[in-house]
């Protein structure tokens, strides 16, 4: 499971803008919820992105660095792509 999932764990290692929890903190003004699931929408929302760059070269390329799906095996970038939305989820 641990390899299947490298691409993706490779791609959340990279540092991002941090655009996303800026926004649900935001929204959070207006619907006011508990930390805990404020926390939990954070976690799906990053994970969901996240799986969606894996297969994306241009992403990263445009940023300078590798990219997942041609330092891995193109397969294995597309089953971690599809695995994580499931993981996130459950």
């Amino acid at each position: 499971m641990q390899v299947l999932l490298e691409p993706f764990n490779y791609y959340s290692r990279m540092p991002g803008k941090g655009i996303r929890p800026k926004l649900i903190e935001a929204f959070n003004i207006w619907f006011q919820l508990p930390p805990e699931i404020l926390s939990k929408i954070a976690d799906i929302t990053q994970k969901l992105h996240n799986a969606s760059l894996v297969t994306m070269p241009k992403t990263l390329a445009n940023q300078g660095m590798f990219l997942p799906i041609s330092t891995f095996v193109a397969s294995t970038s597309m089953r971690s792509a599809s695995r994580c939305p499931h993981d996130a989820l459950s």
